[in-house]
């Protein structure tokens, strides 16, 4: 039920707690004392992700057998080498099974995107048939 007179319904971002604000500036929640703003929250909440600088994709190797390909841009101050390409091989063989770990590493200035900022991976595909002049992998 809403209690106009108690002021709006909050949840502390701190302990979760639900509770009535009581039109008081700043808030403070009962439960854990924190104090805040609700304009500091949505301030927090608009805050942009930094665009992903990296996408994988399916290839054929020399074989005919399906492989993933890692693109990367890389960011200002990094180089394209044999090195990063090592280490980022190695990073991902930590964590990744064998068949998702990148077989081949491709370095680029700028992904391609859409008008909304999506990776175009199809895009990136034709660019490596049209490298390795191959048919598609479906």
């Amino acid at each position: 039920m809403i209690k106009p007179d108690l002021g709006t319904k909050r949840v502390c971002p701190s302990c979760a707690a639900r509770f009535y604000d009581l039109q008081k500036r700043p808030i403070e929640c009962p439960k854990c004392a924190f104090s805040f703003e609700p304009e500091m929250l949505l301030k927090q909440r608009r805050t942009r992700v930094p665009e992903p600088v990296k996408a994988v994709v399916a290839e054929a190797d020399d074989k005919g057998a399906t492989i993933a390909a890692a693109y990367i841009a890389l960011r200002p101050g990094n180089k394209a080498g044999d090195a990063l390409a090592n280490e980022i091989k190695e990073h991902a063989a930590k964590s990744l099974p064998r068949f998702k770990r990148p077989q081949r590493i491709h370095f680029m200035e700028a992904l391609p995107r859409t008008a909304t900022g999506k990776v175009q991976r199809f895009k990136l595909r034709q660019m490596s048939m049209e490298n390795r002049g191959q048919a598609p992998i479906s």
